[in-house]
């Protein structure tokens, strides 16, 4: 099974999953976190130092241990939800989610037509 199904089938089962937290702006630290014995490595744009391009160069070097990225957005950054997802991250944490009009922007950015408005452009793959 692929990391982003097994990590997708962990949390849908209820099974523990223990991911490693990076919020160090070096790709190469991800990478060296997945090869320890973590189910995944997360990375924290919220609190940690780590941005976009940061991240887009450390998802390959997480994959290649085969483990799955997530990556925790700051507040209100839904936007950048749907570029994560084409660079590869297997899942998202978005804080402060706190009203039906934040969960709906969310979903607009996240998920395809007919449900959401996530327009698909070339990446890793699509999520």
């Amino acid at each position: 099974m692929d990391p982003v199904s097994r990590l997708s089938h962990d949390l849908s089962a209820g099974a523990p999953v223990v991911s490693a937290w990076c919020g160090i702006p070096d790709p190469s630290v991800g990478g060296v976190l997945a090869s320890e014995d973590f189910d995944a490595v997360t990375f924290d744009m919220q609190h940690g130092a780590v941005d976009f391009e940061c991240i887009v160069r450390a998802i390959p070097l997480v994959a290649a241990q085969g483990k799955p990225s997530i990556v925790r957005v700051p507040v209100g950054h839904f936007a950048t939800v749907s570029r994560l997802l084409d660079g590869g991250a297997a899942a998202v944490i978005t804080p402060m989610v706190n009203t039906l009009e934040d969960a709906q922007n969310l979903v607009r950015f996240a998920k395809y037509p007919p449900i959401g408005q996530r327009s698909w452009g070339l990446g890793v793959r699509p999520a």
